[in-house]
């Protein structure tokens, strides 16, 4: 967090390296287990870097799959596929269908359907 502070003072606010910098502290509170604290960081990181860079950014789309796999983990597996589809659809615009990232963003998708029984889907 000093490491966002600082970056926040020399850069500003609204800079790419912030928004970068408070993903990765999302992603610190995801593995220490503190997800509303997470889930906060990450929608901060995701709305400013979809001012930055558009809402079609390929680190948006990053952003909005670590959001479903954050609120897969809290249990709200609707709001984890809605964010999982987001992710799998700007990577499908920016990369093409048969892309590998593409295709792990189809596998977040998949195993949401097996992790909540889904098996038709």
């Amino acid at each position: 967090e000093r490491s966002l502070e600082i970056k926040k003072r020399e850069l500003g606010d609204k800079s790419l390296e912030v928004a970068t910098t408070m993903h990765f502290i999302a992603d610190v509170f995801q593995k220490q287990s503190k997800l509303n604290e997470a889930l906060k960081t990450y929608l901060a990181s995701c709305e400013l870097r979809k001012e930055l860079q558009g809402p079609d950014s390929s680190d948006v789309a990053v952003s909005l799959g670590c959001l479903g796999v954050l609120y897969k983990k809290l249990g709200d597996y609707q709001a984890a596929l809605n964010y999982f589809e987001q992710s799998r659809e700007i990577f499908e615009m920016r990369l093409g269908k048969d892309n590998l990232t593409v295709a792990v963003a189809l596998m977040n998708i998949a195993n949401l359907f097996k992790y909540v029984g889904k098996y038709e889907e």
